[in-house]
C-alpha cells in the first residue's frame, strides 16, 4: 500500500480522536433462555472455540514455530516462509518506484508491481521462478508504439493478474480508481503494451473501483475474473478479445456482488495448546490469491498498528465459483474462514506488509506447490517475493461454519444517528461486538441492551452475575437488563440457527454542570413507552404517572435500580425504624424488602452521581390460578385458592369480604415479605358458610413499603352472591322409603288422612301449602289431591291416590266421581285424573273402579 507520511499522520490523528468508552465489568455469558433451562448446544460443536480469548494487539504468545495445530485448527507462521527474490526499486520520470503492490504467480514467471508515492508511475518486475532471473519490464503506450515510455497507466497497481488468451498473455491491473478501474496490457516477452481500460459498473449503475483482481478461467470466448473491494467480491466477465477503451472513454462492464468474506470469525492456532481470533476489523484488507486446484481464495490482511504482522485467511469457494461467475444479479452469499490459516509476523522489519498471494500454475502433484506472497517492506532487503513450505492441497479447507449455528448481530441507534455495521457470528467462536459508531447529541454511549429475534427474549444479568435470556416481565425481580460494553466479546448468545440478535444503544446524558440524574421507565413485561424524567439532585421532582399496561396484571408501583453502582433500593425493617438502603442483590438479607414507589411519588436524592441513570421498573401483581367465588348457596362453604404473584416485595397481603354496604364481614391478613403468597391460607380465617343471603365483594389487596407506612394496591375486586338454596327436596329419610314420588309437576305417595304439618316433615326445607284457590292451609288441615306445595319459587300439586274429589278422604263419593268419568258424564283432569289412576297405567278406567270398590269394601 502507499507509503505516505501524510496518510499515516492522518490515521494517527483519527485514532487520537476516537472516544474513550467506559469499561463495563465482564458479564458471565450462558445460553439458557430462562433460569433452569439447559445450556443450548453444549458439546454440539466439533470445534468449540467459546473459551478462546480474542488477543489484544501485542499480547499474544510469541510465534517461533513453523506451524501450530490446536483443536483441528492449523496455522502456518513466518518460520514457514523464506525470501526467494528481492524486487528492486526503479526510477521513472524522476520518481522512485519503491512501494510493492500487486503480484501474479504463473507457471514460469511471477510478476511484481512497484509504484511511486503518488500513484503516478509503476514498474513491473518479471522473475523467472526456475532461474531467479529478474527483468524490469519495458512499457509501451499501445500495441503499435515503437518507443518505450513511462508506465503511468496502472494507478495504484494494487493487484495484477495474467491471462493466457489464444497463446498471448495479457495483464489486468486493479488501479483502485473509478472510471479506469481495470487496465489491460499485452505481454510481449519483457514488454508491457497498453490495450485499454475498463470501467466497472455495479448493479445500481454506479462506477466503482476495486482493490484486487484474479483471473479464474477462460471459457466460451470470455475471460472470467474475481474482483475484490474490501470484503466484497464481484464477478468480472469480459470478452476475451475486448481490449478496453481509452482513459476518457473506457469500456463499461457490469459487475455483480457474488460473495462477502467473513474475517471476524477466523481462528488461528497460536500454539499447540491454544487458539483464538484477532481483531482484524481495523486491519488493512489487501489483494488476494486464488488456487484453482483447491478452489480456495487466500486473503492477506495487514495490521497497520503492528506493521510487521499479517494474517492470511482461506475461503473455500470451490463448489459455487462457476455459478457465481455467470450471475447477472447481486448475490448475498457469505463465505466463512476455513480451518487452515496463516499468521505471518516478521519482527526483523518495522514494516512487513503482505500485498498479495499466489500459487504456481500448471503444476502436477510433484511440481512446485508452495504458496508465494510479496511484501511491501521497510527495508529493500526484505522487500520481495517469499515462499512458504505450506503446499497446495495440504490444508484442511473445511469452513468453520459447516454444521454450526450461525447468527447475526444488528445494531440499533435507539435515539441516536449514524450506522453501525451488522456483524456475523459462528456459535462457539469468541468475537467482539462492533465498536459503536452511533452518536446522539447531548449523550454519551453507555453500552448495549440485547434482544433475540427468534423468541423476543432480552438478555438480563441475574443476581449471580450470569447473563440469561428472559421474556420481559418473566425475569427474576433481582435481574436487570444486561449492559454489554463497547466491543464486548461474545460467543454463544443464541442456539437458533439464523437468529438475529439486536443491540440497542444505551445513552447517558451529557453533564449539565449541575449534579443531575435521569429516571428511565421500564415496562417490565408491559407495553407502551414513557419519556425520561430529569432530576436535579436535591430538587423534589414527581415521577411520571404510569401509562404502561400489561394484560392480566395490576400496576402496583415502581422499583428503582441505580445503574452506576448496580444497586436496588430496599427497605430495612426492624423494631424501631424502616429506612432506605441502596444495595446490590448480593448484600440483600431476609431483614430487607424491595422499596416500591407509588405512582406520582417525588424523588430528589435518589443518586448523587452526576448523569447516573435510575431505572424505574414497573411493578405488576396478579392472582395466578385463582379460585374465587361467584355464586354460593347459603350455608355452603367455599375454598379459596391461587397464588398472589408480584414483581416487587409485598409487605402485607389482605383477603377480605365486604357486604353490599361496604362493611368488611370476613378477612385474612398476612406479611409475605416476598413476591408470592398462597391465597389458600385465607381459608383459615374466612368462612363463607356463615354469610347471609345477599351480594358481596371479594377483594385481594397488597401493602407495599415506600415510607414508614405501606400503601395499598387492590389486586382483585370481584362481586359474588350468596343465594337461598332452599328447594322442594325430600328429606333423606323420606326419600329412603321409596314411597314418595316428587315429579316434575306432582307430588304423590302420601297416605290419606295426613295433615299439612305432617306433610311438611317429609321435606328438607320449609314449604308452603295452599289450596286450589291459593289460600294457605293450616297445619291441621287434612291433605288431599289438588293442593299446591311450594318452596323458594318451586311448586308441585299433590296427588292422593283414589281421592278423586280432593277432600283427603277415600269414600263412596270418590267411587261415584270415577264412575261418572268413565261414563263421560263428568271428566277428570290434571291431578284428579292422576288420582283416579289407581293402578298407575296412565288411564282412569273400569280397572281403577274395581280397585277403588275393593278398597272401600275393606
Amino acid at each position: 500500500m502507499k507509503k505516505l507520511t501524510a496518510f499515516l499522520s492522518f490515521v494517527l490523528c483519527i485514532c487520537m480522536l476516537l472516544p474513550a468508552y467506559p469499561v463495563t465489568a465482564a458479564i458471565k455469558q450462558t445460553d439458557p433462555y430462562a433460569a433452569g433451562e439447559p445450556m443450548i448446544g453444549d458439546g454440539e460443536n466439533d470445534y468449540d472455540f467459546s473459551g478462546l480469548q480474542t488477543y489484544a494487539i501485542g499480547t499474544e504468545p510469541g510465534i517461533d514455530t513453523a506451524v501450530y495445530t490446536y483443536n483441528g485448527q492449523t496455522t502456518y507462521t513466518n518460520s514457514n516462509c523464506t525470501l526467494k527474490w528481492t524486487v528492486p526499486n526503479t526510477t521513472e520520470g524522476g520518481n522512485t518506484m519503491s512501494a510493492m503492490q500487486g503480484l501474479n504467480v504463473g507457471t514460469t514467471y511471477c510478476y511484481a508491481a512497484k509504484i511511486d508515492g503518488n500513484d503516478a508511475y509503476c514498474d513491473v518486475t518479471r522473475i523467472n521462478m526456475n532461474t531467479g532471473d529478474k527483468t524490469v519490464m519495458s512499457y509501451y503506450s499501445s500495441t503499435t508504439a515503437t518507443s518505450e515510455g513511462s508506465n503511468n497507466t496502472m494507478g495504484h497497481a494494487n493487484d495484477i493478474t495474467v491471462v493466457g488468451i489464444d497463446g498471448v498473455n495479457y495483464m489486468y491491473v486493479a488501479t483502485m480508481e473509478k472510471g479506469t478501474a481495470i487496465t489491460r496490457l499485452k505481454i510481449d516477452g519483457t514488454k508491457l503494451m497498453l490495450t485499454g481500460y475498463f470501467k466497472l459498473v455495479n448493479a445500481s449503475g454506479d462506477s466503482i473501483s476495486v482493490s484486487a483482481i484474479k483471473q479464474i478461467k477462460v471459457s466460451g470466448g470470455y475471460a472470467y475474473f474475481l474482483l475484490k473491494s474490501g470484503n466484497t467480491f464481484y464477478n468480472f466477465k469480459v470478452s476475451s478479445t475486448a481490449k478496453g477503451g481509452s482513459a476518457s472513454s473506457p469500456t463499461a462492464v457490469n459487475v455483480y456482488k457474488v460473495f462477502t468474506i467473513d474475517t471476524r470469525n477466523a481462528v488461528f492456532a497460536k500454539s499447540n495448546s491454544s487458539a483464538g481470533t484477532y481483531d482484524v476489523d481495523d486491519w488493512t484488507n489487501q489483494g488476494f490469491g486464488y488456487n484453482k486446484q483447491e478452489g480456495v481464495v487466500y486473503v492477506p490482511i495487514w495490521d497497520s498498528s503492528t506493521p510487521s504482522r499479517n494474517v492470511v485467511i482461506c475461503y473455500n469457494v470451490k463448489d459455487n465459483i462457476d455459478t457465481w461467475l455467470d450471475t447477472t444479479k447481486n448475490l448475498s452469499n457469505r463465505v466463512y474462514p476455513t480451518k487452515t490459516s496463516f499468521m505471518i509476523q516478521n519482527t526483523s522489519y518495522s514494516q512487513y506488509e503482505i500485498e498479495s498471494v499466489g500459487f504456481r500454475t500448471g503444476q502436477d502433484s510433484t511440481g512446485d506447490l508452495k504458496m508465494y506472497y510479496n511484501t511491501n517492506c521497510s527495508s529493500s532487503g526484505g522487500e520481495g517475493v517469499y515462499s512458504c513450505s505450506y503446499t497446495s492441497g495440504s490444508g484442511d479447507m473445511t469452513s468453520l461454519a459447516d454444521g454450526q449455528v450461525l447468527w447475526t448481530t444488528k445494531y440499533d441507534a435507539n435515539g441516536g444517528t449514524g450506522t453501525t455495521s451488522t456483524t456475523y457470528h459462528i456459535r462457539g467462536i469468541s468475537t467482539k461486538l462492533r465498536a459503536n459508531e452511533f452518536t446522539r447529541s447531548g449523550y454519551t454511549f453507555a453500552g448495549w441492551h440485547r434482544t433475540l429475534k427468534a423468541d423476543g427474549k432480552w438478555l438480563y444479568t441475574d443476581a449471580d452475575g450470569t447473563a440469561r435470556w428472559y421474556a420481559k416481565g418473566s425475569q427474576p425481580a433481582t435481574s436487570v437488563l444486561a449492559l454489554y460494553a463497547n466491543e464486548q466479546s461474545v460467543s454463544k448468545l443464541t442456539g437458533s440457527n439464523g437468529d438475529t440478535v439486536t443491540c440497542y444503544a444505551q445513552w447517558t446524558p451529557a453533564s449539565t454542570g449541575t449534579t443531575t440524574f435521569y429516571i428511565q421507565y421500564d415496562a417490565n413485561g408491559g407495553t407502551g413507552t414513557m419519556a425520561d424524567t430529569k432530576v436535579v439532585y436535591g430538587t423534589s421532582t414527581a415521577i411520571r404517572t404510569n401509562t404502561f399496561t400489561r394484560a392480566g396484571y395490576v400496576f402496583s408501583g415502581w422499583t428503582a435500580y441505580r445503574r452506576n453502582k448496580a444497586q436496588w433500593c430496599y427497605k430495612t425493617i426492624n423494631a424501631s425504624t424502616i429506612s432506605d438502603e441502596w444495595l446490590t442483590v448480593a448484600d440483600d438479607s431476609s431483614a430487607m424488602i424491595r422499596k416500591t414507589y407509588p405512582d406520582g411519588a417525588s424523588v430528589s436524592k435518589t443518586t448523587s452521581v452526576d448523569r447516573d441513570i435510575v431505572t424505574f421498573y414497573a411493578a405488576w401483581t396478579r392472582v395466578a390460578n385463582g379460585k374465587t367465588p361467584t355464586s354460593i348457596p347459603q350455608g355452603s362453604s367455599f375454598t379459596l385458592g391461587g397464588t398472589l404473584e408480584s414483581t416487587t416485595d409485598m409487605y402485607t397481603a389482605t383477603v377480605q369480604v365486604k357486604n353490599s354496604a361496604g362493611t368488611v364481614v370476613a378477612s385474612h391478613s398476612a406479611s409475605p415479605l416476598g413476591m408470592t403468597y398462597d391465597l389458600s391460607k385465607a381459608n383459615a380465617s374466612i368462612n363463607f358458610s356463615t354469610l347471609a343471603v345477599g351480594n358481596y365483594t371479594y377483594e385481594v389487596l397488597i401493602g407495599l413499603l415506600n415510607s414508614s407506612s405501606p400503601f395499598s394496591v387492590t389486586v382483585l375486586s370481584q362481586g359474588f352472591e350468596v343465594i337461598n338454596a332452599a328447594k322442594l327436596e325430600l328429606t333423606d329419610t323420606a326419600a329412603a322409603t321409596g314411597a314418595y314420588t316428587l315429579g316434575d309437576a306432582y307430588f304423590s305417595g302420601f297416605d290419606s288422612g295426613i295433615t299439612a304439618s305432617e306433610l311438611k316433615t317429609l321435606f328438607k326445607y320449609d314449604i308452603n301449602i295452599a289450596d286450589a284457590s291459593g289460600k294457605a292451609v293450616t297445619d291441621t288441615g287434612v291433605m288431599g289431591t289438588g293442593y299446591v306445595i311450594s318452596c323458594n319459587g318451586e311448586s308441585r300439586i299433590t296427588v292422593l291416590s283414589c281421592d278423586t274429589n280432593g277432600d283427603g278422604v277415600i269414600s263412596i263419593t270418590d267411587y261415584a266421581v270415577l264412575r261418572k268419568h268413565i261414563s263421560q258424564s263428568n271428566t277428570l283432569t290434571g291431578a284428579f285424573e292422576k288420582a283416579a289412576d289407581a293402578n298407575g297405567d296412565a288411564a282412569a278406567n273400569t280397572t281403577d273402579l274395581v280397585i277403588l270398590r275393593r278398597l272401600l269394601s275393606e
